[in-house]
């Protein structure tokens, strides 16, 4: 009997420990956190809406007040409730202070001309639907110009005037005629606790493309710059940005240059700050380019590292990949009817960002400088022996027949250099007749 009462008081003491969570509590703990768990955001940088769940912070279940209940993920949440010995686990305030940092950073946003939901769109805020300011507006009607010729853009009812209007204020290219299409990302900025927002206008069918770049301030966004990309062929660009402690980094990926067996997609990284957005560097993500000397190349730059945040130290690493052939024009020259591979080229550009400089610098890691990475693209028959000496010679000492004709002719046609004279030295030396 003694026992049967201790589970019955047992099972009593359980069901009034798992109080149920009021409707309008649930409803504002998801709304103030806009389904996003504190601890992500302030331990991993991610601020990424999330399958979530309602934690009791002080772990007592009975207790379902708003003040003792928190939006975790559910990896999160798991790692909470678990008590290990090994190790210091999460304690209760730093879970609150997290929630109340998160909470204020969404009230802050809130207060700029857009919604943190998904989709993200513009709020029919009245100062956006003011009237257009002249050219001579002063600096504090910026952001109310700003938002106006966001919501201009966003509007399918887009007039001849308005277009105009854009093209006058240095919103769009004037190579668009017609705006086709717009993308508007917004997303949060926690390191200024405020947002930015990314404009990608499309116009001529694909063929002509603006980025603008906006931050928020207040009630209105201040453009930052305008990137206009022309001759697209239809690529749309890829953006990227990277929020540091005055603004950030922008990374845009883009269609570079094409032509007549020349094909270039590239990356630029812009610094963008008080001084607008200012290019830092580029380097080739697919590109090849065939027909200009005896050898074509193949060029892949594959991003392997960009940080989420940028700190000082910050790594930018991409591993570039080059395949070098013997070009179609010198095969058929020589009644060659077959494909006739060089060798590949591999190296990596590692940087890291610098405070100070507000710039990226070379890492010690790094095997190539981004001022040679455009020698993949751009180097003639002479550069390319002079940098590629060794696999030549290499080429060399494999006796392949075919390798070796292209590697005479290469050199003969070149001019004189050290490098030229010491691969035709291993061509004297591995002469096989």
């Amino acid at each position: 009997m003694i026992k049967t009462k201790k589970r019955k008081t047992k099972s009593r003491i359980s069901q009034r420990a798992r109080a149920p969570i009021a409707r309008d509590v649930e409803t504002l703990l998801l709304l103030n956190s806009r389904r996003r768990c504190c601890l992500c955001a302030f331990l991993e940088h991610d601020w990424s809406v999330k399958r979530i769940q309602i934690a009791h912070i002080s772990h007592d279940r009975s207790d379902s007040r708003y003040e003792n209940l928190v939006v975790l993920c559910l990896g999160h949440h798991d790692q909470y409730d678990s008590r290990t010995s090994q190790s210091k686990g999460l304690s209760e305030d730093e879970v609150r202070e997290f929630k109340t940092k998160l909470e204020d950073i969404v009230q802050r946003w809130d207060a700029t001309p857009h919604r943190l939901i998904a989709p993200y769109q513009l709020t029919s805020n009245p100062d956006i639907a003011a009237p257009m300011p002249s050219p001579r507006s002063s600096p504090s009607d910026h952001g109310r110009e700003t938002s106006r010729f966001i919501t201009m853009l966003s509007n399918p009812s887009r007039t001849e005037r308005d277009t105009e209007l854009l093209v006058e204020h240095d919103f769009l290219s004037a190579e668009i005629k017609q705006v086709n299409s717009v993308s508007i990302q917004t997303e949060l900025q926690p390191a200024l606790g405020r947002p930015y927002c990314l404009v990608r206008t499309c116009g001529d069918h694909g063929w002509t493309w603006d980025v603008i770049f906006l931050s928020g301030r207040g009630k209105h966004w201040n453009r930052v710059g305008r990137i206009p990309l022309t001759m697209q062929k239809m690529y749309e660009p890829i953006v990227k940005f990277v929020p540091g402690k005055h603004l950030g980094v922008l990374a845009v990926e883009h269609l570079a240059g094409y032509g007549s067996g020349v094909f270039r997609r590239a990356m630029t990284v812009y610094r963008a700050g008080a001084e607008g957005l200012v290019p830092l560097f580029s380097f080739p993500v697919r590109a090849y380019v065939i027909g200009w000397v005896s050898f074509q190349r193949h060029i892949s730059g594959d991003v392997t590292a960009i940080p989420r945040t940028l700190t000082p130290g910050a790594r930018f690493e991409v591993r570039f990949t080059v395949n070098y052939s013997a070009d179609p024009s010198w095969s058929s020259q020589h009644d060659i009817e077959q494909d006739v591979p060089l060798f590949s080229h591999s190296a990596n550009l590692v940087l890291e960002w610098h405070e100070d400089a507000r710039l990226f610098v070379p890492s010690r890691e790094s095997s190539t400088r981004v001022s040679d990475v455009e020698s993949f693209f751009d180097d003639g028959l002479d550069e390319f022996v002079e940098h590629h000496e060794d696999e030549l010679i290499g080429l060399v000492r494999n006796n392949n027949p075919l390798q070796r004709r292209w590697v005479m002719d290469a050199v003969e046609r070149c001019r004189p250099s050290p490098s030229r004279e010491r691969v035709r030295a291993a061509l004297r030396e591995n002469d096989p007749v």
